[in-house]
């Protein structure tokens, strides 16, 4: 017997974050727009801004703008935390 678990969008996009957070490229936002159609900045904005002020979350930047995040040093210690901010 086969289970299958069907995500809502919110539930789908918390877990794209959280599982592209564990690798050490981080999580561009471009990805997230062609999965969900929706804007990571939007969705997660306030999170994102709070986990960069701790230290936690670093932009990716190209051309100066911002493109996805990844991981600070001191945030893969702390990872679960990080994690959870988006749940």
């Amino acid at each position: 017997i086969e289970e299958k678990e069907v995500l809502s969008k919110e539930d789908a996009m918390a877990e794209f974050f959280y599982l592209g957070l564990r690798r050490m490229e981080g999580v561009y936002f471009r990805d997230f727009w062609e999965m969900f159609e929706t804007d990571a900045i939007e969705v997660y904005g306030e999170v994102m801004e709070k986990l960069v002020r701790q230290g936690l979350l670093e932009y990716i930047e190209c051309g100066g703008k911002k493109v996805g995040v990844r991981l600070t040093t001191e945030g893969i210690f702390v990872s679960n935390s990080v994690f959870v901010e988006f749940v």
